[in-house]
């Protein structure tokens, strides 16, 4: 498992009577406001079965100072993000502890009222169980006191990393052919994006099959790219002489004496 820190921040700025109320949200160590609603939440390329922990992201409210998360509110759940993403360990916790890198806090479940200079903290999570890019959101209402109600999304993506690029087969079966006689070329790559075999076979898919029928022993190559790398891999077949005609032999007649 690896865990790691993200460093991002919304501000929503909301219409209210007299002084307007704010919604502050953001990761540990926020500084860079945005005038959106939502944050995004980007893993890094985790692999099947692996699991990747952001930390710390947390939601607050303000009037006049967003360091300071001076005011107060209620957070309500809208839509919970799906597998393969987790929003775990909910809790509440001190602006103050956050700007001193400590996200500690008490567990807590939604909805919840926020005091100022309190706010919720929350991890994330992204355990992928097959390969692919994926993507989903934890959906909040944000609602200051006595100010109108925001909707706030934390936007997760994550992907598994791509496939290594390889030719994992190349083989002809059979391997030894008489003249006349034909052969399969058979090859399996990962990552490629096109094949090319030599000897007049020519481009090829990434992975396939094709047949050839060498008059004389030969060696082929394909070469598999790879987004401009190339990588190759070879089988040769060979080309038996052709089989002796049959010794000719005389059939003897039996001799009669009389």
């Amino acid at each position: 498992m690896t865990h790691r820190k993200i460093v991002s921040i919304v501000l929503l700025f909301l219409a209210a009577p007299l002084i307007a109320q704010k919604v502050a949200t953001g990761m540990r160590h926020v500084k860079k406001p945005e005038q959106n609603g939502s944050v995004t939440v980007a893993f890094d390329p985790t692999p099947v079965g692996s699991t990747e922990t952001l930390t710390c992201g947390y939601n607050c409210f303000y009037q006049l100072n967003a360091d300071a998360c001076d005011y107060s509110g209620m957070i309500t759940l809208v839509k919970t993000a799906a597998v393969p993403f987790g929003v775990t360990n909910l809790r509440k916790g001190t602006i103050a502890a956050i700007n001193a890198n400590d996200c500690s806090g008490t567990p807590v479940s939604l909805p919840v009222n926020l005091q100022a200079g309190e706010v919720l903290a929350q991890d994330f999570t992204f355990t992928p169980t097959a390969p692919g890019s994926f993507q989903d959101s934890q959906i909040y209402n944000l609602t200051p006191t006595n100010s109108p109600n925001e909707v706030f999304s934390w936007i997760l993506q994550g992907s598994t990393p791509a496939a290594a690029p390889a030719i994992t087969a190349f083989a002809a079966v059979p391997p030894t052919i008489r003249p006349g006689q034909q052969t399969t070329l058979s090859w399996v790559t990962s990552g490629s994006t096109s094949v090319s075999i030599d000897n007049g076979v020519g481009p090829q898919p990434a992975s396939g099959s094709v047949t050839v029928s060498p008059a004389a022993t030969t060696t082929y190559t394909g070469i598999a790219n790879f987004n401009g790398a190339t990588m190759t891999a070879s089988a040769t077949v060979k080309v038996s002489p052709p089989a002796p005609p049959p010794t000719p032999y005389a059939l003897a007649s039996p001799s009669i004496s009389r």
